[in-house]
Parts: structure tokens; C-alpha cells; sequence
């Protein structure tokens, strides 16, 4: 009994384990290490909505979060990092990492693009680029 619950351990070994694919291992590396964000607890976090009683003026609440992942855009669109587990580095053909604060990316997403951005295309979108 204890040999069979053993082959079956060893057959199945990912069960309820969730493995990153090389592509969100190489773009979270990247993350870390060519923009230097740290994910905190402050990380895509909204601020507190209090109302300040001690100021006459009106209120302004942010819906922006102080400290936002880096922007990750994959063919064109805006994804979480999280989609990126349905991709491999074999399917990518480009990926492109812009500092915090790049004054063109600040131009084209705001301030989502505060802490850099990573843009990804893959090999198929880009054979459907220079079809066009």
C-alpha cells in the first residue's frame, strides 16, 4: 500500500502547484532587476478614502495607487502579470523595458506608466504587422 501511494506521488508531482511559465520568470526578472521595483505591501494598492475634516478645501481622492506594478503590455493591450503564465520565451519575438518616469511612455499611458514599462510582442503579432 505505502509503495503504490509513493508511484502515485511521484506520477502526479504538480498537482495543486502552480509553475510560472519562462516568460513571467523572465519578464518578473526584469521587473526586479532593470527597473528595480520591489513588489511591497504598498504595491497596486489603493490609498485610504478618509475625508480630512481639518482642511476648508474639498477633497481629493487619488484612484491611482502610490506605488503601481510596472505597466506590462503584450501585443498592444494592457494585461496583468499573471497572463503571462499562457505564453513562452519561444513565442515572444521583442520585449522592450522603458525606465520609470520615460517621458514618452508618461505620454502614452499616464501615470500606470509611473514605475516603467515592459512591452512584449509576440512572433505571431508581428507576422501580422508586416502583413499589413
Amino acid at each position: 500500500m505505502k509503495a503504490i501511494l509513493l508511484v502515485l506521488l511521484i506520477s502526479i508531482p504538480h498537482i495543486g502547484f502552480s509553475q510560472n511559465s519562462d516568460l513571467f520568470q523572465h519578464v518578473d526578472s526584469l521587473i526586479q532587476n532593470e527597473l528595480e521595483y520591489v513588489n511591497d505591501s504598498t504595491s497596486d494598492k489603493l490609498p485610504n478614502l478618509e475625508w480630512d475634516t481639518t482642511k476648508v478645501t474639498l477633497p481629493h481622492f487619488s484612484t491611482f495607487s502610490s506605488n503601481p506594478s510596472p505597466l506590462i503590455i503584450l501585443d498592444g493591450k494592457i494585461i496583468d502579470k499573471s497572463e503571462l503564465n499562457k505564453y513562452v520565451l519561444a513565442q515572444i519575438s521583442e520585449i522592450d523595458v522603458y525606465e520609470k518616469n520615460d517621458s514618452n511612455m508618461h505620454a502614452l499611458f499616464g501615470t500606470s506608466s509611473k514605475n516603467g514599462v515592459v512591452l512584449i510582442q509576440t512572433v505571431k503579432f508581428s507576422k501580422q504587422i508586416k502583413h499589413r
